[in-house]
């Protein structure tokens, strides 16, 4: 019957994929040289969306549903690619927090910690401020000295 589910029966975590779920996947999904990138809703960080249910899905987990088998619990589907809007299976891991964390991280797109984009704005412009403090503390040297002079 159509309306079976083409994955698995049973344990999937939005009950089973149908075939009219799958049709509207592939509807939004436009396949590039490297990543397929979801072309329908996005969140505010780009992650697809996808209504399965009356439930929103990300279509990154949908996706490897799809293609694999259903998420364990207590795992991510991370993105190899680093873009949330990606679908390819191919671009998609199963990871704990940790082991996304490592990976973004490592891959420089933390929001915190020495290899974060912030801290080494922030450590750029600390290493400016203190080009333009001993600049400034020179000059003021300098006036002191030629008030000094002048007295």
């Amino acid at each position: 019957m159509l309306s079976q589910s083409l994955v698995w029966l049973g344990n999937c975590i939005v009950g089973c994929v149908t075939m009219t779920d799958s049709e509207r996947f592939w509807k939004s999904v436009e396949r590039t040289e490297k990543c397929w990138n979801w072309t329908g809703f996005r969140d505010n960080n780009g992650y697809g969306q996808i209504s399965i249910n009356g439930n929103a899905i990300s279509v990154h987990r949908f996706s490897w549903e799809l293609h694999f088998f259903p998420i364990p619990k207590g795992l991510l589907v991370c993105h190899a690619c680093d873009n949330p809007s990606c679908v390819n299976p191919n671009h998609l891991w199963l990871g704990t927090v940790t082991a996304n964390n490592l990976d973004r991280a490592r891959k420089g797109r933390s929001r915190t910690g020495p290899l974060s984009a912030t801290t080494r704005i922030r450590m750029s412009l600390v290493r400016k401020g203190k080009k333009k403090s001993e600049e400034h503390k020179r000059r003021l040297s300098q006036s002191m000295k030629k008030r000094a002079l002048r007295v």
